[in-house]
């Protein structure tokens, strides 16, 4: 109820201090002062469904104070099928990132009430994004990572705030055990399973394989991130620090005190779209009719966003 009303129920900080400047610094803190975190969590409708006009749904969330608590989201409908890559003779491809027009709300709402709630613009945006395929991530890159920056920077008054995209996937056959001999058959799952945590690098460099979460039943499926903007020449922040940042983001899902398997922001975006997409079934038909296709979605995202300024989805 506390996160419904606007409250928080808990944040984290570093559980040893860095040195720094023969001084003991809170580095997860001194990060988050000046960061915002946002998710974005693409839903597409399922495979066989012929609803004439069905859009696919993107959930989005983001923090505003310095502790990395979500504060607010929303959602947006946008064409599932991108008919600009498609012909004639076969179906459009399923559409898998996002352009500028639409980043546009969910980016500008979260700078607005960031400097609301600051009085200042964050110093880095880290964005988690679920909902891209592996032969997406170039495209999201090259293309999506320049729209967000783009946008931010008009929404902050010229100011360019140093952009992190980190990719996450779930759907893969990847698993972590551990060593035969560690484990012991009579135990239950969480014994038997890695410790919450647990990580090892991936293909790139770039690639983190992490399982964050404890899991109750079967074996642990770990989370694939992948920071994809900017280039690690350009990064100025290390991929150690990002794992322990993103892990422990992993524990502010705020509802239980153990950790999910994503970061809470993206957690909340992923619920976001779930709602987008149940009150557009729910509510389609009262939309005006003789709105059809970007013009009905671009309707729908306005007038179906409730308009409560809480994190009232928890």
């Amino acid at each position: 109820m506390n996160p419904k009303l606007g409250g928080y129920n808990q944040y984290f900080q570093q559980g040893a201090p860095s040195a720094l400047n023969n001084q003991n610094v809170d580095a997860f803190k001194s990060f988050m002062e000046v960061t915002m975190v946002m998710g974005f969590y693409l839903s597409h409708s399922a495979p066989g469904n012929n609803r004439e006009g069905e859009p696919s749904v993107c959930g989005y969330s983001f923090s505003s104070n310095n502790r990395g608590n979500v504060a607010r989201g929303g959602f947006i409908y946008f064409q599932s099928r991108d008919f600009e890559a498609g012909n004639a003779d076969e179906q459009a491809p399923m559409k898998h990132t996002l352009t500028d027009i639409e980043l546009r709300k969910p980016l500008q709402e979260a700078c607005t009430l960031y400097f609301e709630k600051n009085g200042k613009y964050p110093e880095y945006v880290l964005v988690y994004r679920f909902g891209t395929s592996d032969g997406e991530i170039e495209k999201v890159k090259s293309e999506e990572s320049g729209y967000m920056a783009s946008i931010l920077s008009d929404a902050m008054d010229g100011r360019s705030p140093k952009l992190i995209v980190i990719s996450v996937r779930r759907q893969h056959n990847t698993r972590l055990f551990k060593q035969h001999a560690d484990i012991n058959g009579n135990d239950k799952a969480p014994l038997q399973n890695v410790e919450p945590g647990s990580c090892v690098a991936g293909t790139n460099p770039a690639d983190i394989v992490m399982v964050p979460h404890r899991a109750l039943q079967g074996t642990a499926k770990p989370t694939l991130f992948a920071t994809i903007f900017p280039s690690s020449e350009d990064l100025d922040v290390s991929q150690e620090f990002l794992k322990n940042i993103t892990h422990a983001l992993c524990y502010m899902h705020e509802i239980v005190p153990s950790a999910i398997s994503v970061p809470a922001p993206l957690r909340s975006a992923e619920q976001m779209a779930t709602r987008g997409k149940n009150i557009w079934h729910a509510k389609r038909a009262d939309l005006v009719q003789p709105l059809v296709g970007d013009e009905l979605f671009a309707y729908g995202t306005e007038v179906l966003n409730p308009p409560l300024p809480t994190r009232y989805w928890a």
